[in-house]
């Protein structure tokens, strides 16, 4: 599988207008078939909760023919609304255009603990959102993942799976000024200040982790039973 675009809800390489959008979307998959026919070509998009909106991103794709297999979504259990509506929403979009639909980014938090001085996207229970109530913590993990593993399943014969976004991305240190060098020289955290001409975050949240407490491995980069999900 070859994914065109990272959440393209909104835009692709700079273009806003669908009809663009699905053209590059077109270019992307036209390369993958030319290399090998068998390989299926994903679309990616996020914010399953604004349902109505979802449904016109299939309609687009389907209006300017974009040749796509799978229909792809990330789902935050904290940001993106309840299983059952990730269920509904990917069904009724698998069943109107048949299509494979699948979730390409999931994850929950194992602890609220900050341990490398680098904000974390989810820091504390305001962060948490009103659609589920998992624990905060290993546990939690593993009734989310499951939960999330279930809700593509509940899609029948064409939901394929979910992927965990990003079980492994761990602080390497713990203090930003001392660290930041390495971090420079080796890489950590989202871009260096060398990606800056195509990545307008480069350097800007550079170093650490922002996404460590909701990693499969514990700090010290033990793995937790939320890993054998």
């Amino acid at each position: 599988m070859v994914q065109v675009g990272n959440e393209t809800t909104t835009g692709m390489c700079g273009e806003t207008n669908w009809q663009n959008i699905c053209r590059l979307m077109n270019a992307g998959a036209k390369a993958i078939r030319n290399f090998d026919r068998d390989i299926l070509v994903a679309v990616h998009f996020t914010n399953p909760d604004k349902t109505d909106w979802f449904y016109k991103l299939a309609d687009y794709l389907n209006t300017y023919k974009v040749d796509y297999d799978v229909f792809a979504t990330s789902y935050y259990p904290f940001w993106h609304g309840t299983p059952a509506n990730l269920t509904s929403v990917l069904k009724n979009i698998s069943g109107k255009y048949n299509k494979y639909v699948m979730v390409a980014e999931t994850s929950w938090v194992n602890s609220f603990d900050n341990v490398d001085e680098t904000s974390n996207n989810v820091a504390n229970k305001n962060d948490l959102g009103k659609f589920v109530s998992y624990d905060v913590g290993v546990q939690g993990q593993i009734d989310a993942v499951s939960d999330v593993f279930r809700a593509v399943a509940d899609v029948g014969p064409k939901g394929l799976g979910a992927f965990y976004w990003e079980p492994a991305w761990l602080a390497v240190g713990t203090s930003y000024m001392q660290t930041l060098p390495v971090w420079e020289r080796d890489g950590s955290g989202w871009a260096t200040k060398y990606a800056g001409e195509f990545d307008e975050d480069a350097g800007k949240y550079y170093g650490g982790s922002s996404w460590e407490n909701q990693a499969l491995f514990a700090a010290d980069g033990r793995p937790l039973e939320s890993l054998d999900v």
